[in-house]
């Protein structure tokens, strides 16, 4: 079952910033179109498969590194290639801010009820409300181009409205592959 929900502006406490939930996106498939609109920004890894990235060695002589248990990748490029497995989480910065003092935090999408939207609260969950609170309160802090949480609920928050909308147009014409990437 796909669950979209896109809200822009006045319902986010940073009113500039858009964001999309649905259940069928996948890193993999948004990673091109960050590319395509983020080149030179850092790609921020505060999650992968639920715990932490760390960079082999390889990755870290291609300019990865790691502050405030996250992953922070070289300037986003065309060859750079990023793991991905499940609960994801990535946010995007750019690249003269000054990501080794990035605040330590635990992800978001850890939570399997983590989500922005208000028809997705149960009343069995009250600390939903507080996650989202210190979501926004991070999103302020941090500034992001933009974040990615893929969980049973992926979601996908931007300031750009071009980029939310080629993201949202992913999730329109491109249903989620099965295992085997068909």
């Amino acid at each position: 079952m796909s669950f979209k929900y896109i809200s822009t502006g006045p319902a986010s406490p940073t009113s500039r910033y858009s964001w999309i939930e649905d259940d069928l996106i996948m890193a993999r498939q948004v990673f091109p179109i960050i590319k395509d609109f983020c080149s030179g920004a850092r790609l921020v890894v505060t999650s992968l498969d639920s715990g932490p990235l760390e960079p082999s060695d390889t990755m870290k002589s291609m300019g990865w590194y790691t502050s405030a248990a996250a992953a922070i990748s070289p300037p986003i490029s065309e060859g750079l290639q990023v793991p991905s497995a499940g609960w994801d989480e990535w946010w995007v910065l750019d690249a003269n801010d000054d990501v080794l003092t990035l605040p330590r935090f635990a992800p978001f999408v850890n939570r399997s009820t983590w989500s922005l939207s208000e028809a997705n609260a149960t009343d069995d969950d009250p600390q939903l409300a507080d996650e989202r609170r210190r979501f926004w309160n991070l999103v302020g802090l941090l500034r992001p181009i933009a974040y990615l949480s893929t969980g049973p609920r992926s979601l996908f928050v931007t300031n750009n409205a071009a980029l939310i909308e080629a993201v949202r147009s992913l999730t329109i014409s491109n249903p989620r592959p099965d295992q085997d990437g068909h």
